[in-house]
């Protein structure tokens, strides 16, 4: 299957887009996929798979998923309304949560590239995305394997982390270049930085966060660029606690 679409790891490398790869991945993977993808299509060649996972913004028509190099077309079916894409002003989902937004490869483009943080399924067939389909804290039952969609399961990371919060987007947060989730059920304990009470600080006598606060007031706290340190406890990629802490 000829795109007429060839990648130059050489040229991508000398202009610099090798630090456009948002995420985790370092310097050296993303030119280990780089320099892959540019075989595989020299050679007309190209993946065949599902995936999914955090997509990350190459250049103009070209992600990376898992540490694999594709390709997107005009072809490509985008299903966005998570990160991106949205209606109204807001995230446009079903009643499961489910991505139900028709984007456009451009505009898809254009929120990765900002930096914003997107998981999604991608169809892969010669190389080039047939589809793609975002979602939240966990993949769909596809998930990742073959082309057909076999195999897959939940995705996100497990363990507690501590120090300075930042805001994303609505329901997503980052700490330690970890992005994560929240939900209503996370349970949140402030009283330093958010959800003051009489107007001030609240803490023990140890000085300790001792405030139970609201999802809606903590993240209207960290939206308005209010610096937050906090211990994160996650799982599955979605934070169970969220404890501030002051910083000495």
């Amino acid at each position: 299957m000829n795109f007429g679409i060839r990648l130059s790891f050489a040229s991508l490398a000398a202009a610099g887009l090798l630090a456009t790869a948002t995420g985790c991945m370092d310097e050296e993977t993303v030119s280990a996929a780089l320099e892959t993808a540019a075989e595989q299509v020299a050679a007309n060649e190209g993946v065949n798979e599902t995936l999914t996972g955090e997509l990350s913004y190459l250049a103009p028509g070209e992600y990376i998923v898992n540490d694999q190099a594709f390709f997107v077309s005009e072809d490509t079916e985008i299903t966005g309304g998570i990160y991106s894409c949205y209606t109204d002003g807001g995230p446009g989902t079903d009643e499961n949560g489910n991505a139900v937004v028709s984007c456009t490869a451009s505009e898809l483009e254009e929120t990765l590239a900002s930096g914003t943080i997107v998981f999604a399924e991608v169809v892969i067939v010669d190389g080039v995305a047939q589809s793609i389909t975002e979602y939240g804290s966990t993949a769909p039952e596809s998930g990742e394997g073959s082309a057909d969609g076999s195999g897959g399961g939940e995705v996100g990371v497990s363990g507690s982390l501590a120090g300075e919060l930042s805001y994303l987007a609505p329901g997503e947060y980052i700490v330690n270049d970890q992005a994560f989730f929240v939900s209503d059920s996370t349970e949140i304990t402030g009283g330093i930085y958010s959800c003051y009470t009489d107007g001030g600080p609240s803490t023990d006598e140890n000085g300790n966060a001792a405030v139970s606060c609201p999802l809606s007031d903590f993240e209207e706290t960290l939206e308005s660029g209010t610096i937050v340190f906090a211990e994160v406890v996650i799982v599955d990629g979605v934070a169970q606690s969220i404890t501030e802490y002051e910083t000495y």
